[in-house]
């Protein structure tokens, strides 16, 4: 379903991968970072590591995340930096 080049289904996607409050705040860590290691994310987050891997491939599975192996950590980052922007006019939302 697409309106003026803005396409629903993409958008819906988009939002569905994002639409948890742990997901949030891992975009919103990694929006301020180059990128981050999933002990960090852990530490940041405070859930157990595979709650918090779990997430992180969910979004990594929706092209939202890169993920690249150095020795044994796995580095996190932001594959949609337009998402920064997202995260930025939810934050001024004023939605109860």
């Amino acid at each position: 379903m697409q309106s003026e080049g803005f396409d629903f289904d993409k958008a819906a996607v988009i939002l569905k991968a994002i639409a948890h409050p742990v997901r949030l705040s891992i975009l919103q860590e990694l929006a301020g970072s180059e990128s981050r290691t999933v002990t960090q994310l852990v530490n940041m987050a405070g859930i157990d590591q595979p709650l918090v891997s779990h997430h992180l491939a969910q979004m990594r599975l929706r092209g939202l995340l890169w993920a690249r192996k150095q020795g044994k950590e796995v580095h996190y980052s932001l594959r949609e930096i337009h998402l920064r922007e997202v995260l930025q006019c939810i934050g001024k939302c004023s939605c109860n």
